[in-house]
């Protein structure tokens, strides 16, 4: 095992006593007339006291726990990804290979255990009801581990850049792109916020659907974030504009969204994912695709697709 195996091993087992001894257990005295709280892992917490295991606490208790393994997830990766970060590529990979399997097992350790805490809690002490899984465990299954780990290394060591051009116009008119909410959506960090800002406002002014967070205040209230932006950047859009900074390529969230939207592209093998730099930061050298990017004054965006050589 890699050292960086052995080490996510000892993090992941951490967590999986946790989940056991101190999560899942927790459900046992919801039906006692003492109050429990009960991470929901979306900033709140839910308290139970004199209930049973039925209707609303049993669906709160599947949603939470999938959302709860997500997050755990994504936590890791982004350990995983700046722990590779200094590696020659040989070890890199290896490590990461490596991660994706201990990331599978502890996902179906932790589901295995809900499974059959979920037994015990629908029964009565004496007679219980099969094991059954109520859960719906998207972006967690081997496939969706295997999509996020190979983004990482793509993200650290490229196979190579396309030298093929791609329009946000034929985005518009439908022309190879595939269904999604909106034609574009921007991933940054908020030190770059009154540029993009500007980015944004162009491409709307343009007839652009663009997803840009302060034109979805009302979308975004109350929602998950690691779910939605997800969702965002791996399902709902059509491209993605990294503006890629030393900020962007340190900050936890948008190493989350930047794994999300690689995923998609690695799977789909097409170019989805548009990398703008702001600065020679390592983390924007090693992305797949480059955009020649300019905003000029009383005209639209442009944007087009080209390799990587020395005049990007």
């Amino acid at each position: 095992m890699t050292p960086t195996g052995t080490q996510l091993k000892l993090r992941l087992d951490q967590r999986v006593r946790w989940f056991k001894n101190e999560w899942l257990f927790k459900w046992h005295h919801i039906k006692g007339q003492r109050t429990v709280e009960i991470d929901m892992f979306d900033g709140r917490m839910a308290t139970y006291s004199g209930i049973g295991f039925e209707g609303s606490p049993h669906l709160v208790f599947w949603d939470a726990i999938v959302r709860g393994v997500r997050k755990d997830v994504v936590e890791q990766l982004a350990w995983l990804e700046e722990r590779v970060r200094v590696y020659e590529r040989e070890s890199a990979e290896a490590a990461i290979d490596e991660s994706a399997n201990l990331l599978i097992a502890f996902i179906q350790t932790v589901r295995h255990a809900t499974i059959q805490k979920d037994a015990i809690l629908r029964g009565d002490g004496i007679n219980f009801p099969p094991e059954h899984d109520f859960g719906t465990w998207t972006d967690l299954s081997p496939a969706d581990i295997a999509h996020q780990t190979a983004a990482i290394k793509q993200a650290l060591f490229p196979a190579g850049a396309s030298t093929s051009t791609a329009s946000l116009s034929d985005s518009k008119a439908g022309v190879d792109a595939p269904k999604s909410t909106y034609q574009v959506a921007l991933s940054f960090a908020g030190e770059q916020r009154s540029y993009v800002s500007a980015v944004a406002h162009a491409l709307q002014a343009r007839g652009i659907s663009v997803f840009y967070d302060e034109f979805e205040a009302l979308t975004l209230w109350g929602k998950d974030g690691i779910e939605f932006f997800h969702q965002l950047f791996a399902a709902d859009a059509s491209y993605v504009v990294m503006f890629i900074s030393n900020e962007y390529v340190n900050k936890k969230w948008t190493r989350h969204e930047r794994r999300a939207a690689l995923s998609r592209a690695i799977a789909e093998e097409h170019e989805y994912v548009l990398p703008v730099r702001f600065d020679d930061t390592r983390g924007a050298e090693r992305d797949e695709l480059r955009v020649r990017f300019a905003i000029q004054p009383d005209r639209s965006p442009s944007f087009g697709a080209y390799s990587d050589d020395a005049s990007a």
